[in-house]
């Protein structure tokens, strides 16, 4: 079909509610919806669609046993009726917020100049331009007005810059999750257009042109946008939610940096006077997207001091960096370094912390010997998940930049599982990749490729007639937790000494000032009531499906869509009774993967779980996270438990036989 075909989909006299409101109910989740049933006219249809998602069902959950245990034979049997995805069940159904930015999208697009415009490929770096960023023109502006809305005078922090890498980040992400909707949409364009296109390898290689392409993005703004949803009604629901979380996390981002500036300015001491147009750079999507995509970001002020925004609380970082400063005060050999932080419940700011390199081996030794203080320090904390990404080789000092999986560990009670150092993510722990490669996480030991066995695909020839994937190929990553030496990354093995010397040290220094800890007013209390992540699974499950889900096939339906994500719902399906904590669980996954988020848990949402629920398989949720924790950690210290510590470090970073 011509991408300007079918352009009345949404729009058309008379019928624009009537569609949008068609549109929302195919696009909502299977849990959000009922349907109408089935007219005697398309009853065969309808009978044959439920029966084909029932056994997709089945293979989801592994097989009609597990399907029947996960829904009781009458919900199964009422769900028969949505699962026929008729028409809407009312001309008039409840709109959710994303339909209403769906509307003035269409609308916008409708007003657009047909053409690529000034933000096209010709305009921009062809190493930086985003795969059919053109298409979404429409989503900026509705997102620019809408910001200026939510933000209202706190918009004036940004300077053009960070705010042109604001939009920058939504144009991205917007991309990433219609991409291969798009790429679908426009090899059938290119099809009729130019059917040599069919010969891949040939055409792929022929001289670069855009005529083809231009034609398809004035085809979008003419009315192939709004056909293209009509077909694929999921990509229209997560392209404007998407826009809409974009809005409520830029706008939350300017108010909380004005309203904090003072504060800021008095923590930090840098130069800038105001707060307006204080923000000159921005870079954003430095962790994973939560709570509606918001994300970590670091912003870069006129005085060029650099500042992180979380937006989460920061009081677990604030702890920990106190605790090494009243460790530092105790007169180490070589200080650990603290970084400030400012918590403010629902966000915080810390320093940001800048890779950099040693000056020689001795300084290389002294940043293995600092982490191994630091690893000491983490092992009496019970943190997990310090990997790679969370730990940062700044000179001779590694620095840890996120602490929200601090008081982590749960073992079960008759100690069959001792808490060990490999728990922390710190020192080196192989992995197998699927190819059967080995591979490290590791915060000490990772390399720039972290998993040779997944690739990712990119676009090649970008926005022009030829553009196409290109074959997986290995993605390397930041070796900012690694020391340097110059060009050179020393690895840990060849400062063995160095690093146990340190953990040695301040574990003695722990257990010798133990009582004097646990006696000094405050020191346990501090880890009262932290909202710390508790880890249910591997963030890689996650994102794995969401990678999955954003293929054309989970467009069409919000339906197929749900009982794709039922992955996540598989312990449910051992359950020979229905269990309300395994249920909730669930429930907050499913929701997050629906709003693109990586689902995110915490002790907040741990303390809804029942103490009694009984569920062996959740006690790592009901597990202690307070100062009482911590005063059975620095009980549970001893002389023996150091020595068996240093041979499981010894032993990780391969050097096996030590006592």
């Amino acid at each position: 079909m011509d991408a300007g075909a079918g352009g009345a989909a949404l729009s058309g006299a008379g019928s624009a509610d009537h569609r949008l409101a068609d549109l929302v109910t195919r696009a909502g989740p299977l849990w959000a919806r009922h349907g109408a049933p089935a007219t005697d006219r398309d009853r065969g249809a309808a009978d044959a669609r439920v029966e084909a998602r029932i056994a997709r069902w089945q293979g989801v959950m592994g097989g009609r046993g597990p399907l029947a245990k996960r829904l009781k034979p009458e919900t199964l049997e009422g769900l028969k009726t949505t699962l026929a995805e008729p028409a809407p069940a009312c001309a008039d159904p409840p709109m959710p917020a994303w339909a209403s930015t769906l509307g003035q999208v269409l609308d916008a697009a409708q007003r657009e100049k047909p053409g690529p415009g000034p933000d096209t490929i010709r305009g921009r770096a062809r190493e930086r331009a985003l795969p059919f960023e053109e298409a979404f023109r429409p989503f900026l502006a509705v997102a620019r007005d809408g910001l200026e809305d939510a933000a209202g005078p706190a918009l004036a922090v940004l300077g053009p810059l960070a705010r042109a890498a604001l939009e920058r980040q939504l144009t991205a992400h917007l991309s990433f999750v219609a991409n291969l909707c798009l790429a679908e949409d426009f090899s059938q364009y290119r099809f009729q257009k130019a059917p040599a296109s069919a010969f891949e390898t040939l055409w792929q290689s022929s001289k670069p042109s855009t005529e083809i392409y231009d034609a398809y993005i004035a085809g979008l703004a003419a009315g192939g946008l709004a056909r293209l949803f009509d077909t694929r009604p999921v990509l229209a629901r997560l392209l404007s939610q998407s826009t809409g979380q974009w809005v409520a996390a830029t706008a939350g981002l300017c108010k909380r940096f004005a309203e904090d500036f003072a504060l800021l300015k008095r923590t930090f001491g840098f130069e800038d006077a105001g707060a307006e147009g204080a923000v000159r750079a921005v870079r954003t999507d430095l962790s994973d997207r939560h709570n509606g995509g918001q994300t970590v970001a670091e912003l870069t002020l006129g005085s060029g001091y650099r500042i992180i925004y979380k937006p989460r609380s920061v009081e677990a970082e604030a702890v920990f960096n106190r605790i090494l400063a009243r460790l530092n005060a105790e007169g180490p050999s070589i200080p650990l370094r603290t970084i400030a932080v400012v918590d403010r419940g629902s966000h915080g700011w810390c320093e940001a912390v800048a890779p950099s390199a040693c000056g020689s081996r001795d300084g290389v030794a002294r940043f293995y010997r600092r982490a191994g203080m630091l690893l000491a320090v983490l092992h009496l904390l019970q943190t997990t998940d310090i990997h790679c990404e969370n730990i940062i080789a700044a000179g001779e000092h590694p620095v840890v930049v996120d602490l929200e999986t601090m008081l982590n560990a749960w073992a079960p009670a008759d100690g069959t599982a001792p808490w060990s150092v490999l728990n922390t993510g710190l020192l080196p722990r192989r992995q197998t990749g699927p190819d059967g490669r080995p591979f490290d996480l590791s915060g000490l030991c990772a390399d720039s490729i972290r998993d040779p066995a997944i690739g990712r695909r990119a676009w090649v020839s970008v926005n022009t007639d030829q553009m196409h994937l290109s074959d997986p190929v290995a993605v390397a990553g930041s070796t900012a937790n690694r020391p340097r030496l110059g060009d050179a990354l020393p690895e840990v093995r060849d400062y063995l000494e160095p690093l146990l010397d340190g953990f040695r040290e301040m574990y003695g220094h722990l257990l010798r000032s133990r009582d004097q800890l646990l006696r000094e007013t405050g020191i346990l209390e501090m880890f009262d009531d932290l909202d710390l992540r508790v880890l249910v699974r591997g963030t890689a499950i996650y994102t794995g499906l969401q990678l999955r889900l954003l293929h054309p096939e989970f467009m069409a339906s919000g339906i197929d869509r749900s009982i794709e994500l039922e992955w996540l719902a598989r312990p449910l399906s051992g359950l020979d009774k229905p269990n309300p904590d395994r249920t909730r669980v669930y429930e907050h996954e499913r929701d997050a993967m629906e709003r693109l988020d990586v689902p995110h848990f915490t002790t907040a949402f741990a303390k809804r779980i029942a103490d009694d629920g009984g569920d062996s398989d959740l006690a790592f949720l009901r597990a202690r996270r307070d100062g009482a924790l911590v005063r059975g950690c620095l009980e549970g210290l001893s002389a023996a438990d150091c020595r068996t510590q240093a041979k499981v470090i010894a032993e990780a970073i391969g050097v096996s036989g030590y006592s």
